[in-house]
């Protein structure tokens, strides 16, 4: 009995001790996955960081650009308006002087 009792306290410690490795060996190979996981995640953060700053260096470059020539329009549109309040001037001394050449007839 006692040598029966003991041999199955002896299986029980065995399958103990191999379902301990299994497990500790899962948990080995679930920590290494999780590190893996961990380094490819940080690369594409870094990865994503770079592009976002290069875009907003891009954008930023685009929007100065795009203000220039902003400026360069706003100055055209001034100088063109300049003309026009010349014309609109000259055109109103023009009748005017058609109005009075016409008064003397």
């Amino acid at each position: 009995n006692t040598c029966s009792e003991l041999k199955f306290e002896k299986e029980l410690r065995v399958r103990s001790e191999q379902k301990e490795y299994e497990e500790r060996n899962e948990r080995v190979a679930i920590s290494a996955q999780m590190m893996a996981m961990t380094k490819d995640y940080a690369k594409m953060e870094a990865q994503l960081a770079e592009v976002h700053d290069l875009m907003e260096v891009k954008f930023n470059e685009k929007v100065e650009m795009e203000m220039v020539r902003f400026r360069a329009k706003e100055m055209e549109l001034s100088e063109a308006q300049e003309v026009i309040a010349g014309l609109e001037v000259e055109i109103d001394a023009l009748k005017q002087a058609l109005n009075d050449q016409r008064g003397m007839v």
